[in-house]
């Protein structure tokens, strides 16, 4: 057993060695590329990738996001809105909807989760409050909602059954109560 250990311990000395020389020649320093230790609050990390939108490149200093990979580039369209977070700047989100965090950020298309009230409720509220935000609201189907303003048009899906969410969305709902109805926004 202590021959094994000792083996391990010969192991991490070698690799450490080449992941420092390897530094060296690609970098030409031996600056660590480790982030700062200052403690990161997910959320606010979460909000501000929103508000930064695809354009915004991470300085060196920052290091890499978390979040930044596989993210998909949005198309920005001249004269409008590019981040979903720019169309929905000061809305109160209503009847008890949060966004539903996963590992893939698409500044222009976000999840909303309640399981508080039934989903014709929740229709109704954020219908009302997207139009409290200046969009002219336009009831497409019973599930769709579309919203136009002068820079962003929205189109608002609300998914009364979860299992049925599950197969439109993808599988990223699997932590949510069954009795959950799920918003999809998009800003087109």
């Amino acid at each position: 057993m202590r021959d094994l250990f000792a083996i391990f311990f010969w192991c991490w000395c070698a690799t450490s060695i080449v992941v420092l020389l390897r530094r060296v020649i690609t970098r030409g320093t031996l600056k660590s590329s480790s982030r700062a230790t200052t403690e990161i609050d997910p959320k606010e990390s979460f909000e501000a990738k929103l508000l930064r939108g695809p354009d915004s490149a991470t300085s060196v200093e920052e290091g890499p996001s978390e979040l930044d990979h596989d993210a998909p580039v949005a198309q920005p369209l001249t004269g409008r809105l590019t981040t979903l977070a720019e169309a929905l700047e000061g809305i109160a989100l209503p009847n008890g909807l949060m966004p539903v965090i996963s590992d893939r950020v698409d500044p222009r298309n976000m999840l909303f989760s309640s399981s508080e009230n039934p989903s014709e409720t929740i229709a109704r509220g954020l219908t009302a409050e997207v139009e409290r935000l200046g969009f002219s609201v336009e009831t497409v189907d019973d599930e769709t909602v579309h919203a136009i303003k002068e820079d962003a048009e929205l189109q608002i899906r609300i998914h009364r059954d979860l299992e049925r969410a599950r197969m439109c969305v993808g599988s990223g709902l699997v932590a949510l109560p069954e009795s959950s109805v799920i918003v999809q926004m998009r800003l087109r």
